[in-house]
């Protein structure tokens, strides 16, 4: 923990937001969900999981049964093969809803996962980077310092894990910052903008014209009227006149 991505998932370049980076090693060499699903057999996700189960074997051969602490230490291990598991399914999930429910492209969708991923990380932060200053991890001091260091990350891990990822605050901001800059074109909306303008000024311009059609209307009925009764008087006097004869 002497950085505050882990090396074996995000390679040398581990400091990088995304996953997409320009890099290949890690995460940040995998461009494509297809790549991360692969066909089955050939998925990226496969030597990442033997990578992170590798190093985690090596740990695991270096307790001795004499070691107090051999128990809960392996148990922190077994731990994160079960929250690595949890991530993989959300990358999957999670991806699927942004495809197919909100109607991201597949590049954006993805690009998205890799920043969620990023902010799992972030939030552990400070607990990993407090042990580059650790020297001597035999000195008592130290020790406490690592094991209580990583109690935090994984009490930050199985807070993610418990909100299902995505209603974890630090998902939460990545997915509205996302949103605001990658999402959203600022050109698109000065476009629509400038579109709703010209409709209301042509709503504007039809309404004009109805109220005077509306006015017109009304003058032509009162003449339509006025020539009726006139007609009409006409009428009852051509009838007087052919009762006087």
């Amino acid at each position: 923990m002497t950085h505050h991505r882990p090396g074996c998932l995000f390679g040398k370049n581990h400091g990088r937001v995304d996953l997409l980076d320009d890099t290949s090693e890690g995460l940040q060499a995998c461009k494509t969900y297809a790549t991360w699903i692969g066909d089955g057999t050939s998925a990226y996700s496969l030597p990442l999981t033997r990578a992170l189960t590798g190093h985690l074997n090596s740990l695991r051969r270096t307790f001795s049964r004499t070691d107090g602490g051999e128990r809960m230490a392996r148990s922190l291990l077994d731990d994160i093969s079960k929250q690595w598991n949890d991530l993989c399914n959300f990358t999957q999930t999670f991806y699927t809803k942004l495809v197919n429910v909100a109607k991201f492209s597949e590049a954006n969708a993805f690009k998205l996962v890799g920043r969620c991923w990023g902010a799992v990380f972030d939030t552990m932060r400070s607990h990993r980077e407090a042990l580059k200053l650790v020297g001597d991890l035999q000195a008592p001091g130290n020790k406490a310092m690592v094991i209580w260091s990583v109690f935090q990350c994984h009490r930050i891990m199985k807070e993610f894990i418990a909100l299902d990822f995505e209603g974890h605050p630090a998902i939460v901001k990545e997915i509205s910052l996302f949103i605001i800059t990658e999402r959203v074109d600022p050109t698109e909306i000065l476009r629509l903008t400038s579109r709703m303008k010209k409709l209301e000024d042509e709503y504007a311009a039809v309404t004009e014209t109805n109220q005077k059609l509306r006015s017109s209307h009304a003058d032509f009925q009162v003449t339509f009227m006025g020539l009726k009764r006139t007609v009409d008087d006409l009428k009852n006097e051509l009838k007087q006149l052919k009762t006087k004869k």
